[in-house]
């Protein structure tokens, strides 16, 4: 009989949780009160304030590889205090992501950001 596949660690099932929840829980009251509006926000307090770089580089992994990433996610992730980013997916919304790093991480090492239509 075929052994069942664990299910990882704990801090990989709380990031796929997230990830999987991003937009009906985590970033709900960003999207509804927020990001319709033509309001131009430096910093955004989010629900990812508190986490540390490493999770947030995960998070933000996670919602690139699989593709879910969005503008609003960005928004909410994109704190002071992120020291990495990977972005190897295509995005239309490179030169905003730029603006906002410019802005807001200020300890922050891009690298494999790549853009291709």
């Amino acid at each position: 009989m075929p052994r069942p596949k664990p299910p990882g660690t704990l801090k990989e099932q709380c990031v796929k949780n997230i990830v999987n929840n991003m937009d009906k829980y985590w970033c709900q009251d960003y999207v509804q009160n927020w990001s319709d509006k033509n309001l131009k926000c430096l910093f955004v307090l989010g629900p990812f304030e508190n986490l540390p770089s490493p999770l947030i580089e995960l998070i933000i992994d996670e919602l690139n590889t699989s593709g879910k990433l969005r503008k609003h996610h960005l928004h909410l992730l994109l704190l002071y205090h992120l020291e990495r980013l990977v972005l190897t997916r295509s995005t239309s919304e490179f030169g905003y992501i730029i603006s906002l790093l410019a802005v807001r991480c200020k300890h922050i090492s891009c690298r494999n950001c790549a853009i291709w239509d």
